[in-house]
């Protein structure tokens, strides 16, 4: 034991201390390494680093060789052979030799290496089964030439070369013990000890983070060194071909599929390069260790039993190699060796294979997995020294052969392997249990009739334990190996589902990618033809499959990318969806992501206007701009909700002057704050209000004001109601006062923002803004009597989403606090619009004035706020709590009709007054005119009220003018 000690720790020490060296005087050797194109480093790093092993193993064979008087010729040529290429290496190092000069070199030294092991007068070397001696020497030599260039790819890339030398000469030396131990004392098998020792005390320097290369000096020698050993023990039929095939079976496999690879890309072999599968998987984890490391596991968990099993069975070595080497080389393959550059993650390759690539891959995993569980059943049950007849072998390769139409009848490659769940594991376990029971059936029949021993009564038993241990345990293997590493890049961890598999749900997809922000787990989509299949990578789904994604899946969000489908569609898909344990977000319109870029930036909740099932217009942009564009126009009301998106559309259609008028500073203050980053005209903040006469004379004539956009009014019924004369001195006086000086300073237009609630009105509101439209009809009818070419205009619409008068923030506030949500009546019911719709039509009217027009907006159907308030519960991600669910979250409580409210209003849509005009969402409705004469009367009346503060004569006069209209039709409510 301690002279096996010195043998270790010697060659170790004197490594480690050359190497340690080499590190110091590297720079006044030249021996520096500057990053290039092919360097996995970025830094300046000595190499030459082998100078250790070269020195250190050369010393001790020597000393080897001549404390136990070695004479052997190829002995004392192996090392003399292993410096000269050392050398070569270490002028390569300094001076980069040409690459005829370098292969000359390893020719010549191992065709030296060969001829002297040939004359081995034990043993020696001889010809591969079947094959003349001739050629053998030739394919002996090839390979021996190719091992050498193997290692110097590897020699700069920190462990990794050095710990694969490490595992081979360690590897081999313990099946050699294993098998024959008594030649633990002799010359070649402290070789190999030696050399491995050496290797380590270089690799402590050379383990990640590199302080130092092992260069082309240490690569060339110790691969020398390796295929001399290998030669040798198996001249001494101590190890077969097979065996040292299999423990280099990874860089092997990466080495030959890179250079074919290459070589179909019509590359130049001899230039440098990074396109190994280790450098790829080196780049992608930042890490030389962990691909040290994975190596390292695939060589002792895989490698190293197989290469026993060549040599306990060598009469199949064949079949141990193609079990070693299929896997490794589908997986090298499937990384990218030998491609372009590729700064993808090995599972981004993967999941970017075409559906019928990944099938092969995972029929072919399970064709070697099955064979593999065939094997371990007939090992268990007859013992270590089992040796497969005839018919046990045809048992074993035919497992798989039995075994995959069954799973693919069974569906097992029809799931996405980076998903799998665990509800796949009755799917193996039933696939599996079919084709053991053929399986055993086939091996009782060929043992009744045959000579030979057969199947035993428990390997079946055995053989269905491992093959379902195989099947799954590969299954969720890829899963880890494809699904874990991507779903980390993702920082908020959640996994959601696209629900639309079209161009807009495969941006988003990608954009998702990118921002790494929450994890697309598939897509769902109502097209049968996309069900089943892969887009971009990632499985599409039926939407009745989604209860079971959510379960196993751990689905947390939908996203719906839907544009281009109608809003009663979406509507119909959201509530749908509202009714699982997932949160629904919503991809907006098509209009705002056509150019394709920050898609996840766009994203946002599912909003009360997605139920609502309205279909937006497009806008005309002639319409638009008619009265905006390079005109000077006022908003007021600016800093209110219809007023700050009035500026807001307003401000990109071009007005060479905006005018924000508010009597609320603070609301002034956040519309001029949000409105200057965008503007490119000039932006004039007006604090003051429309009863103020003078400053409204000022701000026409200081501005030369062309259109009018009035939004500004007290608008809260029971704010109102409370305060009937504020409301009509505001509502009324204010838009006169407007008006007067619009028509007094020659604007061109003047647009009216009112109410459905000025039909038939109940309360002081609804009739105040009835009293404003009359307004707006008489300064129309006085500029056709002057001929002025003046327009003066009313847009009537029902309630706006979001703004301050309307139910929903109330809900969203007392949905915040817990409830109750209170609702004034059961059967009450109300039209609603987005505020950005609102507008945007509310400014097109504008362009469409004739003078006195009172236009109305086609509100689509009315809603009973009952039902909106339960869904706005389940927007929150709360329940409501009934009868039916006494324990759920929010409930809604009836409050009873507030004074002037009313059960339900009225647009006039569908009435004879109303006519198309040229936007389909717009009518103009020929309201009934009292008359200029009989107007101003009756404001005469009501300045005089208002002055003696008779709140109560002030709502009998408003709602007497006011109603002066039709007996009302109430809308249906499906």
């Amino acid at each position: 034991m301690f002279e096996l000690l010195a043998n270790i720790a010697v060659p170790a020490c004197i490594a480690w201390i050359v190497t340690y060296l080499t590190i110091q005087y590297a720079p006044f050797m030249g021996l520096v390494h500057q990053p290039n194109n092919r360097s996995s480093h970025t830094k300046i790093t000595p190499h030459g680093g082998g100078l250790g092993i070269v020195i250190s193993t050369t010393l001790f064979t020597l000393w080897l060789l001549w404390e136990r008087d070695v004479d052997y010729l190829a002995y004392w040529a192996a090392i003399g052979l292993a410096l000269i290429v050392a050398v070569k290496g270490l002028l390569d190092d300094i001076h980069s030799l040409s690459a005829s000069l370098r292969l000359v070199i390893q020719l010549s030294a191992c065709a030296g290496l060969l001829a002297t092991l040939y004359t081995l007068p034990i043993n020696g070397l001889e010809a591969l089964d079947g094959i003349p001696m001739a050629l053998s020497f030739f394919i002996v030599l090839f390979a021996g030439v190719w091992w050498l260039n193997l290692f110097n790819f590897m020699d700069g890339i920190d462990g990794i070369a050095a710990s694969q030398a490490i595992f081979m000469l360690v590897g081999a030396a313990g099946l050699i013990v294993g098998l024959h131990p008594d030649v633990s004392q002799t010359t070649v098998w402290i070789w190999m000890i030696c050399l491995a020792a050496a290797t380590g005390g270089f690799l402590f320097h050379n383990w990640s983070p590199a302080k130092i290369f092992m260069g082309d000096t240490g690569s060339m020698f110790l691969a020398f060194m390796i295929l001399f050993l290998a030669l040798l023990t198996i001249s001494l039929k101590w190890m077969n071909y097979a065996s040292w095939a299999i423990l280099g079976a990874v860089f092997i496999s990466d080495a030959s599929v890179t250079l074919f690879k290459r070589m179909l890309a019509g590359q130049k072999l001899s230039e440098a390069h990074r396109s190994h599968a280790y450098q790829r998987l080196a780049r992608y984890w930042q890490s030389h260790a962990k691909v040290t490391l994975l190596v390292a596991g695939i060589n002792v968990g895989w490698l190293l039993p197989l290469a026993w099993l060549s040599l306990m069975y060598s009469s199949q070595s064949h079949f141990w190699l193609v079990l070693a080497y299929l896997p490794i080389t589908i997986g090298v393959w499937a990384i990218g060796a030998g491609e372009a550059e590729n700064t993808g993650s090995f599972a981004d390759y993967m999941t970017g294979l075409q559906r019928p690539a990944k099938q092969w891959l995972m029929a072919i995993t399970d064709v070697l997995a099955l064979m593999g569980a065939a094997w371990v059943a007939f090992y268990l049950r007859l013992g270590d020294y089992f040796t497969p007849n005839h018919v046990q072998m045809f048992l074993i390769v035919i497992a798989p052969a039995i075994a995959i139409p069954i799973f693919i009848r069974t569906g097992l490659y029809r799931s996405v392997i980076r998903y799998v769940g665990e509800h796949a594991l009755w799917s193996v376990v039933k696939a599996v249990t079919i084709a053991t029971v053929l399986w055993a059936t086939l091996g009782f029949l060929l043992s009744l009739g045959g000579k030979e021993a057969g199947l035993p009564r428990s390997v079946p038993l055995l053989f269905w334990l491992a093959a379902v241990a195989v099947v799954v345990g590969t299954r969720f293997a890829a899963r880890w190996l494809l699904w874990i590493p991507t779903r980390k890049q993702y920082t908020t961890g959640k996994q959601v589902l696209i629900y639309g598999a079209g161009e807009a749900g495969r941006q988003l997809a990608l954009s998702l990618r990118q921002a790494q922000q929450l994890f697309p787990a598939g897509f769902l989509d109502d097209n049968t033809e996309l069900q089943g299949r892969d887009v971009d990578g990632l499985r599409v789904y039926a939407p009745s499959f989604l209860p079971e994604l959510i379960e196993h899946l751990g689905i947390e969000d939908v996203i719906v990318t839907l544009p281009s489908v109608s809003q009663a569609r979406r509507r119909e898909i959201v509530q749908s969806l509202e009714q699982l344990a997932v949160k629904v977000r919503i991809l907006p319109a098509l209009a705002d992501i056509a150019n394709g870029k920050h898609l996840i930036n766009m994203l946002r909740e599912v909003d009360i206007g997605d139920l609502l099932g309205r279909d937006p217009v497009a806008a005309d942009s002639h319409l638009l701009g008619r009265c905006i564009t390079q005109k000077s126009v006022m908003v007021t009301g600016a800093g209110g909700s219809i007023g700050s998106e009035l500026c807001q559309q307003i401000i990109n259609l071009n007005p060479e002057r905006l005018i924000l008028l508010e009597q609320n500073e603070h609301a002034l203050y956040q519309i001029e704050r949000s409105l200057t980053p965008q503007a490119n005209c000039r932006l004039v903040a007006a604090l003051g209000s429309v009863k103020d006469k003078a400053l409204l004379a000022q701000l026409f004539q200081e501005h030369s004001i062309h259109t009018v956009y009035h939004a500004a009014a007290h608008k809260h019924v029971p704010l109102v109601e409370a305060n009937i004369t504020e409301g009509a001195a505001n509502n009324v006086f204010g838009t006169w006062n407007l008006a007067e000086a619009a028509f007094a300073n020659g604007a061109e237009t003047l647009v009216l923002i009112s109410t459905d609630k000025a039909v038939r009105p109940t309360n002081v509101m609804g009739a105040t803004k009835r009293w404003a439209e009359l307004i707006m009809q008489h300064f129309a009818e006085q500029a056709r009597l002057q001929a002025t070419g003046q327009r003066f205009c009313a847009v009537r619409f029902g309630n706006v989403l979001g703004s301050s008068g309307s139910v929903i923030p109330l809900f969203k506030e007392q949905i915040a606090h817990g409830g109750p949500i209170t609702v004034t009546h059961p059967d009450i019911i109300r039209y609603f619009m987005s505020i950005h719709e609102a507008v945007e039509l509310a400014i097109q009217t504008g362009s469409m004035a004739q003078g006195g027009d009172i236009f109305l907006l086609d509100m689509g159907e009315p809603v009973k706020i009952t039902e909106l308030a339960r869904d706005m519960i389940r927007l929150a991600g709360r329940t409501l709590r009934d009868e039916s669910n006494p324990t759920g979250d929010i409930e809604i409580t009836f409050t009873g009709l507030r004074p002037g409210e009313k059960l339900y209003e009225e647009l006039l849509i569908t009435s004879s007054n109303a006519q198309a005009t040229l936007h389909p969402k717009i009518m103009r409705g020929d309201e009934p005119f009292i008359g200029s004469p009989a107007l101003q009367k009756i404001l005469t009346e009501l300045q005089q009220l208002l002055a003696n503060h008779q709140a109560d004569a002030v709502k009998q006069l408003l709602l007497q003018v006011a109603l002066d209209t039709p007996t009302p039709t109430r809308p249906n409510i499906a």
